[in-house]
């Protein structure tokens, strides 16, 4: 099997989604059993790359989020299924980010202390992140006629902070940097 192979086969994700009702994604990582090639690989090599593909889904989210912030600021924003698609991009990335992140859990043991560091601090920003994003879908589902309201503003600058929290620990960890 190939790594990528690897990482998927070794995960369990739900999605987000924006129907009614939808709870923040839950994350069930399956350990992979040991194989004899998987005592030669490299994980910390394996380690940062998937920063590396993690980093360019956090940019994608933090760039949605940027998209809802702007039109929160226009007195003619397009509305709630504007709105929606947007945070069901997010959606779309803090799932593939979970994927990623599921993998990182698995190998986290054999990778660097500064890596497991750096896992620890995107699954923490990941996790407020989606909290965000179910929040706005809930708020926006709620009260689509009402997104002028300041809670609705509120979630959405909490979505792009935390976005670029989580985009700033990605870069750290591509450069081998943790607080």
């Amino acid at each position: 099997m190939k790594p990528t192979q690897l990482a998927i086969a070794g995960c369990i994700v739900s999605a987000l989604t924006v129907l009614p009702g939808a709870s923040a994604a839950v994350r069930k990582c399956v350990v992979q059993k040991s194989t004899p090639a998987s005592y030669t690989w490299n994980f910390q090599q394996e380690a940062g790359q998937i920063f590396k593909e993690v980093r360019f889904d956090a940019a994608q989210a933090r760039r949605h989020a940027e998209e809802l912030k702007g039109f929160a600021e226009h007195a003619d924003a397009p509305g709630w299924r504007t709105d929606a698609e947007q945070l069901n991009e997010i959606s779309s990335e803090v799932d593939n980010i979970g994927s990623h992140i599921c993998r990182l859990e698995a190998i986290r043991r054999v990778t660097a202390p500064w890596q497991q560091k750096a896992i620890d601090h995107i699954a923490v920003d990941l996790r407020l992140l989606a909290d965000n994003t179910q929040d706005a879908i809930s708020f926006g589902q709620a009260h689509r006629e009402a997104l002028w309201m300041p809670t609705y503003q509120e979630y959405l600058d909490n979505l792009y902070a935390q976005s670029r929290n989580l985009e700033r620990s990605v870069d750290m960890a591509i450069h081998g940097e943790s607080d």
